[in-house]
């Protein structure tokens, strides 16, 4: 009986021994069928892959019209969005045949390096060897779906979608071939002119301040793709506006009154300016980010958009155009209130030396400000020259005395020794004492009341200076009208002029 067991056992043993030999077998077969079909997917280049599959063929044949299958015959890393016949079928034969168009069609197709759709955790854009970028994620290129993906090759990675990726104008080129041309428009491209083009100049020396000097090549150049953004730039993205005619003349007849200048023609153009240069935003915005505030690229106004000033919208392939009727934007943020700094001066009276202070307020934040005392010059000036709006500014000054805190003429005196200030503006005031001006101020200090003072670092408003022109205008900090020195000190951190709007 234990015999008989002992055997029935080594036979089953047996069984089960020979049946795992055989799954372990199959096994290496399947694993050998699946490292076989591996190094045969990466024995091919990518023009291999493309052109073995008969659903394919279509696309193989143009990509050999445009001698691109040179391209991805080659060493160097691709990734390409193969699209079926069946999609191909659905594009204009005329646009086919223009070989140039074709050449940008297809390239909009294929990206450098290899771009895996199962590492994609997010949207990213790929710079396609068009030049213009696609948004690939896991499932979707362009919105278009891939039905096949992640095929590896030798020199890349083959993905195959249902429709074609049709390349899209960037904002640039959709501004320069929009067909309704308004006045924003026009004034648009009323800026282009010859320019200076470091790129294309040579240096051929220094200067005695040690600036370079250029041979000075201009090129044709619009002035908007350089001071404000460069819509044409395919790796970033942007949001343009476009303001209908009546909302442009809205906002010029906003804007008028800062920029009047010496003709009505180059008051029109610096308005008209300073209306488009606040048109930009960084990035895409989408309809669903309306109503947020957002920041204009080139001088952080603020503005918001509203689905209800839409009159038409387009996507580019660097962002978004909209055309509105209406700009919702806050005008203090534009015309901003005017800092001169009381440290930097461009000219002192008499070439005196000054000292610039750097201090730390009671919030901890630190400043510097300007110091000039003990000259013993009777009207002390230093001059400034800031870029001013046309029209009436509220003017403030920042001074702050934490020095010589003298009582006089004896302990717990209610006053000081003062040194009094004016602003004026236009002429040197010491040749010309008349010229119009904000009067004689004391500096501002703290009186307790028990005969200590402390510094006062507060903002004062001093008055008002009304400017009638667009442009640079000297502004003068004048001292006292003594020699004698501690009445005479000029001091000062900042003046503010803040525009009446």
């Amino acid at each position: 009986m234990i015999s008989y067991i002992n055997k029935a056992v080594g036979a089953k043993s047996l069984s089960i021994i020979l049946l795992l030999l055989l799954m372990l077998s199959a096994c290496k077969d399947a694993w050998k069928s699946e490292e076989l079909a591996t190094e045969t997917a990466l024995d091919r280049n990518l023009m291999q892959q493309i052109a073995q599959n008969p659903d394919l063929s279509r696309f193989t044949a143009l990509l050999r019209q445009v001698h691109y299958d040179a391209l991805l015959e080659a060493s160097k890393t691709y990734t390409v969005w193969a699209p079926t016949n069946d999609a191909l079928a659905h594009v204009s034969q005329e646009l086919l045949a223009d070989t140039a168009w074709l050449k940008v069609f297809l390239g909009f197709h294929i990206a450098g390096q290899r771009h895996m759709a199962q590492q994609q955790e997010q949207i990213v854009r790929v710079q396609t060897i068009s030049g213009k970028m696609v948004h690939f994620d896991q499932q979707y290129v362009e919105q278009v779906a891939m039905t096949e993906k992640d095929q590896l090759v030798a020199n890349g990675v083959l993905h195959i979608i249902s429709e074609v990726l049709l390349p899209k104008e960037n904002i640039w080129q959709w501004i320069t071939h929009f067909q309704e041309k308004g006045q924003q428009q026009q004034y648009i491209e009323s800026l282009w002119g010859p320019q200076f083009d470091r790129n294309a100049s040579t240096q051929i020396g220094v200067n005695e301040e040690g600036l370079p000097i250029y041979d000075s090549v201009f090129t044709l150049q619009n002035s908007y793709l350089n001071q404000v953004a460069d819509l044409s730039d395919e790796k970033k993205e942007f949001t343009y506006l476009i303001l209908d005619d009546a909302a442009f003349e809205q906002e010029t007849s906003q804007l008028a009154k800062f920029f009047v200048d010496t003709t009505a023609e180059l008051s029109a153009y610096r308005t008209h300016w300073n209306v488009v240069k606040d048109l930009v935003i960084a990035g895409k915005v989408t309809p669903d980010m309306f109503d947020q505030t957002l920041y204009s690229i080139k001088d952080s106004m603020t503005l918001r958009l509203h689905q209800a000033d839409m009159v038409q919208q387009f996507e580019a392939s660097n962002g978004m155009v909209y055309v509105v009727s209406k700009l919702d934007d806050d005008i203090h943020t534009k015309i901003k209130p005017i800092i001169v700094e009381g440290e930097s001066p461009v000219e002192v009276r008499d070439g005196k030396s000054i000292t610039r202070r750097t201090r730390v307020d009671p919030n901890g934040v630190v400043f510097r400000d300007l110091l000039l005392q003990n000259h013993g010059v009777n009207g002390m000036w230093v001059r400034y020259f800031p870029q001013v709006y046309s029209g009436t500014y509220n003017v403030y000054w920042r001074v702050i005395r934490d020095a010589d805190l003298i009582l006089t003429p004896a302990a717990g005196a209610a006053d000081l020794v003062h040194f009094p200030m004016k602003v004026t503006w236009g002429d040197d005031p010491l040749t010309s004492p008349s010229t119009p001006g904000l009067g004689y101020i004391q500096e501002p200090v703290i009186n307790q009341g028990d005969g200590t003072f402390s510094p006062n670092y507060e903002e004062q408003l001093i008055g008002q200076l009304t400017v009638d022109l667009y442009g640079r205008i000297s502004i003068y900090l004048v001292g006292n009208t003594s020699t004698t020195n501690g009445q005479n000190t000029l001091l000062l951190d900042y003046l503010k002029l803040e525009p009446v709007y």
